[in-house]
């Protein structure tokens, strides 16, 4: 009986294993990202003006190139691939220009605030290229100045993931 037990134990252990190396497999084949940088880069002051211009997009989630529109009853595909035509913003072809570019200019604004694992200064500027004076400036603008004046380590506290 006891031989029966461990026997069992092992192929449960064997399982587990086997899932970690079919994860890192399907790592190893994914498609690579568009290049982090590239010849072409953006004016500095990029974007100013925020026009964002669509040239015949479509945007499809499968291989097949077929429109993700098209599939209403479909099942949520595991697979998103790059959209086809073009996206200018504010006259730059966002295809031409490197991903750190791109990721560096580009955010999103959640509805739900959330502060992510780090200080609040790098959750307030991730690149590290604003002053002090302009941190506290957009601070009192979305009027969060007084609380962050209040925290142990102002602009330097450290957070984990907390809702404001």
């Amino acid at each position: 009986m006891g031989m029966f037990q461990w026997g069992v134990r092992q192929s449960a252990e064997v399982e587990n294993m086997m899932t970690s190396v079919e994860r890192v497999v399907e790592y190893t084949e994914l498609e690579s990202e568009a290049p982090w940088e590239t010849q072409k880069r953006p004016p500095p002051d990029w974007p100013s003006k925020g026009l964002v211009t669509f040239d015949r997009v479509n945007f499809s989630y499968s291989g097949d190139g077929t429109a993700g529109a098209a599939q209403p009853e479909s099942d949520v595909p595991t697979q998103r691939e790059e959209p086809q035509g073009k996206i200018y913003i504010d006259g730059v072809l966002t295809s031409e220009i490197g991903l750190h570019d791109l990721r560096q200019k580009m955010s999103i604004i959640p509805q739900d605030p959330v502060l992510f694992t780090g200080s609040m200064r790098k959750n307030l500027d991730p690149f590290n290229q604003h002053t002090d004076e302009e941190l506290w400036n957009a601070l009192k603008e979305v009027q969060l100045k007084s609380v962050v004046e209040e925290l142990p380590g102002k602009l330097e506290t450290g957070s984990g993931r907390v809702g404001l």
